[in-house]
């Protein structure tokens, strides 16, 4: 999936659209780092402080993506009836507490 990804920013025009897009691909690699990081650091392949700065860099993709958080939603073609979910009535994709 990851091969495909990574081929398909390739036939991305819009500059724009393709950074974010590269972003969210960065997210997505450091969200595999982190899930499977147990392994990797079980096997020696991965320190903990490797470890702490995926977390790290994964808070800081989300904080990137954070402002293009209506693009995304729209682009994934989310009905609206899903953003009217109980538990996003409090929730903001602009302010950070």
């Amino acid at each position: 999936m990851l091969e495909a990804f990574i081929e398909g920013l390739d036939t991305i025009a819009d500059p724009d659209a393709r950074a974010l897009a590269e972003t969210v691909c960065d997210l997505f690699v450091y969200t595999l780092l982190e899930e499977n990081s147990a392994w990797y650091i079980m096997h020696r392949f991965m320190s903990v402080e490797r470890a702490k700065a995926v977390r790290r860099g994964i808070n800081e993709l989300v904080d990137r993506l954070r402002p293009q958080a209506p693009t995304l939603v729209e682009g994934l073609g989310v009905p609206e009836e899903m953003l009217r979910a109980a538990m996003l009535t409090d929730a903001s994709v602009y302010a950070r507490d």
